[in-house]
């Protein structure tokens, strides 16, 4: 067997070139990617379609109510936490809700405060 790197004969069992060291038993074949052997984060997503009940969507709103912990699983469920596309639509629209409320809260307070600083 002759090594395709160096062209040193070696023997036919041997693994490496004896010169160069090259690996000798390389098989040359050259592997096709098929749906079942692809990585499972290649296959793509199906979304979840289910409807949200009444009262999975008055649970979710008590739910992103919650201080700290309802807006942390309110990005979650925005950004992707979830494959039901009603529930990541809620939770996106519920997002843009909360952004305009606050801002609207801080146009509130800054106009009260311009408003009440020449009292003093």
């Amino acid at each position: 067997m002759y090594c395709k790197n160096c062209g040193t004969e070696n023997p036919d069992k041997a693994l490496f070139c004896k010169e160069c060291g090259a690996k000798l038993n390389e098989e040359d074949t050259v592997k096709y990617a098929t749906a079942s052997n692809l990585p499972a984060s290649s296959k793509k997503k199906t979304m979840d379609t289910t409807p949200i009940s009444m009262w999975g969507y008055f649970g979710y709103e008590i739910l992103f109510s919650i201080p700290i912990v309802g807006f942390v699983l309110l990005l979650v469920f925005s950004f992707g936490g979830t494959n039901n596309m009603n529930l990541r639509n809620f939770a996106r629209s519920y997002f843009c809700f909360t952004i305009i409320v606050v801002v609207l809260f801080v146009l509130l307070l800054g106009s009260l405060g311009l408003s009440s600083s020449g009292l003093y």
